[in-house]
């Protein structure tokens, strides 16, 4: 506030900058960049769908996948030979190569084909989705540095392939297998979904998180520890730096899929 320059006493408001911007609106440049986001994402979509790899382990989740199409079975015959056998305790509960064949049904495609060339490119824009929601909490108003975050993850992804056993060669060479999925869409969703429930209390977090619970699961059976610890380390997290009883048994509930799931496993390694 200022004095009047004629004595008057009175005061008259600050004029606003006219180059100033509010703080949750978007500059210029940052649509540029989504632009080349955009077009980055649908450029990788084309060219996993005409260029997409063969992976060794193809031999087994692919044709579980067709197996399951012609012979109606689920995990009772052996994915290399086709002869019926006992069921697959390892693989029975990892359901994603029975999603395979069931989204091959609906197309009209055989099994190989919905994996290859639509559930990969799908995921893969799924996955790009995950990191813009995880850049939207991060950057929670400051709204032009979400897709300079997201084009540096694409190029950080770009560069991944230091070895075969990384989430970004996974996604580039086996995107329609659990691991991959687990990886690069389930526990980025997770972060994500944890964030809100830390910084804004919703009802509709904390479902979301127990169903993301139920769909890391019944990807990979690697999901039954590392979603545990996940949901465990938040849940200590919300007892003991913030005294939230209640955020600490709802977290602690969202864990209780993974777990019953390994109970169920160590079971069926026992008995069946």
């Amino acid at each position: 506030m200022q004095a009047d320059r004629q004595g008057t006493g009175r005061t008259q408001p600050d004029m606003p900058d006219a180059d100033a911007q509010p703080e949750d609106r978007m500059a210029w440049w940052a649509w540029i960049l989504w632009g080349i986001v955009i077009a980055s994402v649908l450029a990788q979509m084309v060219f996993f769908y005409f260029n997409n790899h063969m992976n060794g382990d193809d031999s087994y989740y692919i044709a579980q996948s067709v197996i399951t199409d012609l012979m109606d079975t689920m995990y009772q015959r052996d994915a290399y030979t086709g002869t019926p056998m006992g069921l697959d305790v390892r693989h029975a509960l990892s359901v994603l190569p029975i999603f395979v064949t069931w989204v091959g049904r609906v197309c009209g495609v055989h099994a190989a084909t919905a994996a290859h060339a639509v559930l990969g490119p799908v995921f893969l824009a799924v996955c790009c989705g995950a990191y813009v929601l995880l850049g939207r909490a991060l950057f929670k108003g400051k709204r032009s540095m979400v897709p300079l975050f997201v084009l540096l993850v694409q190029i950080w992804y770009l560069w991944g392939n230091i070895s075969i056993y990384t989430p970004e060669t996974f996604l580039y060479t086996r995107t329609w297998q659990g691991k991959a999925v687990f990886a690069n869409i389930i526990l980025p969703v997770a972060f994500y979904l944890l964030y809100r429930l830390f910084t804004e209390w919703k009802n509709i977090y904390m479902v979301l998180l127990f169903l993301l619970s139920i769909a890391g699961i019944f990807t990979t059976t690697a999901s039954v520890y590392l979603l545990s610890m996940l949901y465990g380390i938040a849940a200590l997290y919300c007892l003991i730096t913030r005294r939230q009883w209640k955020k600490f048994l709802y977290v602690a509930v969202c864990a209780v899929p993974a777990f019953a799931y390994g109970l169920v496993y160590i079971w069926l390694l026992r008995t069946w």
